[in-house]
């Protein structure tokens, strides 16, 4: 479920300009996820942040705001927009802001379905993008990989 962004007249700028970032990054990591192979994703999602982190009151705010312009701007856009997308682009919002956030593959066998990956993105133990099911998988790569327990 979505959660609810509560705003006012005068933040409406700044809400419409974070979807359209969220549209935008999602378009093209989508993109990049059909052009490029994985070990070049995967090489660039790797790269240490290099902006300060908010104060943890402004983390959590962002933190919030981007899990919400992502979730209503991949339901906005043509197509299915699935969790690897939502990922990077959730996880190149979060660098834009200084949060250190990680982005994890991992995959699962199910019966009657087989094998499938997912993708989710965390800072700390707070989920951001695809954390409703993480618990499922095992984590075969984190991005930064130099992230140990986030």
């Amino acid at each position: 479920m979505t959660p609810v962004l509560r705003i006012s007249w005068r933040q409406l700028p700044a809400i419409c300009g974070l979807l359209a970032e969220s549209g935008l990054f999602l378009a093209l990591a989508r993109l990049a996820i059909f052009l490029l192979p994985f070990r070049t994703i995967a090489s660039f999602l790797d790269r240490p942040l290099r902006r300060a982190a908010p104060d943890p009151r402004e983390r959590r705010r962002q933190r919030n705001r981007i899990r919400w312009a992502i979730e209503r701007a991949a339901r906005l856009l043509p197509g299915e927009t699935v969790c690897f997308p939502r990922g990077i682009a959730g996880f190149l919002m979060c660098r834009r802001r200084g949060i250190d956030s990680v982005l994890h593959y991992g995959a699962a066998v199910f019966p009657g379905e087989g094998l499938k990956a997912h993708v989710w993105l965390q800072d700390g133990v707070y989920g951001i993008t695809g954390q409703s099911v993480c618990a499922d998988y095992c984590v075969l790569a984190r991005f930064p990989a130099a992230a140990t327990g986030n």
